[in-house]
Order: C-alpha cells, then structure tokens, then sequence
C-alpha cells in the first residue's frame, strides 16, 4: 500500500469540510484497528508507503517480507504524514520519525526491524507460514486474556506511571477472578493444554 492516490488532482481541491471527511475515513480506520478488541497483525510484502507506513505500523505487531520497503514521502509532495504521526511516532521516537518524515526515504525491512518500526523480518520464501504460525500461537491463548491485556496496555501508555500502576492492579484483580485464569492455572497443574471459555 503506497498511500493515498495522488493521481486525481480533483480529490485535493475539495472544501475543507470535505477533505476532512475524507481524512476522516483513513482516520477512523486508524482508530478502528486500535479499539478492535483483538490483536492485529500486518503482513507487509513488497511497499508499505505514507499511510499505508502507518497502517502497517497501527497493528499490534508488523512482519514483513525481506522484500518489504517503507516510507513516509509525503514531504516529497509537499504534504505531511499528519495521521499516521502517533502512530509512528509511538513506535520508534521522535527522532527516527522526523527523519524519516523529513526526508521522505525509503528503508529496507532490516533498517524497519533494527529501528523497532516493524516487529521481524522473514524470508520471502516463508513469510506466508511465518505469518500463519504467528497468528496460531496468538489464536491459542485466551481470548479474554488478550483482550483485557490488550485494552490495558493502549490505555496505560499514555498515564502517568503512579496512575497506570493503580490502573493495572484493578485490571489484573478482575482478570484472575476469570474462568480463564482459573482454567489456564489448571490445565498447567494438570499437563493439558487449557480449554478457553472468554470469560
């Protein structure tokens, strides 16, 4: 995904009511893959550019192929990343993202995987079972589990740490008082793998 389509001229030179609109629409889908409730993989295989950098980069974890490029040119066109700037710049710093969004290059997967852009890199040969087996092992685990850990760990990023910490004791003390807690413990004590009820 190489980003929005800069090909149609006309699209650039709406109202501002319906340019924001239109922003709105890669916005709320940004928002969206955040509240899902559920963990998200991005499988890149080939250009992840502009926004669609930051889709990549708004799932929970990025693989990508040793064929994988990323970017955010939009300096190049005169245009800033202005939605995807959280995004990014929560994964890597402010300092990888302004140069990156300075100067509008191009990196390699390994350079996305050294900076912490991405999350691994695979050989374009696997990367299909790669992906799969990363989304099995998730899939095994409770789904309560993910859920609740998931929702706490966006929602803590952004708290003061005294804040996060009275948080996190509430959300853990409602999460071991689950069926899937009790039964995770179980099935260890017994040698078996658990049977996972989401509650």
């Amino acid at each position: 995904c190489s980003g929005a389509d800069l090909g149609n001229l006309d699209e650039w030179r709406k109202s501002p009511i319906e340019l924001r609109k239109w922003q709105s629409r890669y916005a709320n889908l940004l928002i969206a893959l955040n509240k899902v409730g559920k963990p998200t993989i991005a499988a890149v295989q080939g250009y992840a550019l502009a926004g669609g950098c930051g889709l990549a980069v708004a799932c929970d974890l990025t693989i990508s192929s040793d064929t994988g490029v990323f970017g955010i040119p939009e300096i190049t066109r005169g245009i800033w990343g202005m939605m995807i700037t959280p995004t990014i710049s929560r994964a890597i710093g402010p300092k990888k993202s302004l140069e990156l969004m300075y100067t509008g290059k191009f990196i390699k997967a390994d350079e996305a995987e050294r900076i912490g852009l991405i999350n691994t890199v695979v050989s374009n040969d696997r990367f299909e079972q790669e992906v799969q087996e990363l989304a099995n092992s998730i899939a095994e685990r409770s789904p309560l589990t993910l859920s609740m850990g998931r929702e706490a760990f966006y929602n803590c990023r952004d708290m003061e740490y005294f804040k996060s910490m009275d948080y996190l004791r509430e959300i853990v003390t409602l999460l071991v008082a689950s069926d899937d807690v009790h039964e995770g413990i179980t099935a260890f004590q017994e040698k078996r793998k658990p049977i996972w009820q989401g509650k």
